[in-house]
Formats: C-alpha cells, sequence, structure tokens
C-alpha cells in the first residue's frame, strides 16, 4: 500500500517537438507491505526520466526509464 509519494527533484525539463515534456526526476515511495500478520514498512527512492504529453483533458505519462532504485528503510 502506497501511503506517500515525495517528489525530491526535477532535475531538468525538456520540451520535444511533439508536445511532449521530457522531466529528469527523484522521487521517494513510503508505503506498507502486509503479510503473515504482520507488516513492513517501506522507502524506495527512485531516479527516472519520463515523459508526459498533453491530451485533452490532461497530461498521460507515456514513458519512462527507469535509472535507480534503492531501498531506503
Amino acid at each position: 500500500i502506497i501511503h506517500q509519494l515525495d517528489i525530491k527533484s526535477i532535475d531538468s525539463m525538456t520540451q520535444k517537438k511533439d508536445g511532449s515534456i521530457g522531466i529528469a526526476t527523484n522521487w521517494d515511495v513510503y508505503g506498507s507491505v502486509h503479510h503473515k500478520k504482520h507488516v513492513h514498512y517501506r522507502c524506495n527512492t527512485y531516479k527516472a526520466n519520463v515523459i508526459i504529453k498533453p491530451t485533452e483533458n490532461y497530461w498521460k505519462l507515456v514513458e519512462i526509464e527507469l535509472l535507480d532504485e534503492q531501498r531506503v528503510l
């Protein structure tokens, strides 16, 4: 279960010719894993390049290149 997502940094944003935006970013995800009647709390940190593209009513995540993932907690 995800409890919290914190964007740590947006290192760069680049507008593409098709109107999409490339973003280099880092974020943390806090959550819990439940099994065998006990709970493990976790925090993972991620680094990725993502591309979002405008649609009629919202921005859509169209690509993600995960560069790094580390368990912090």
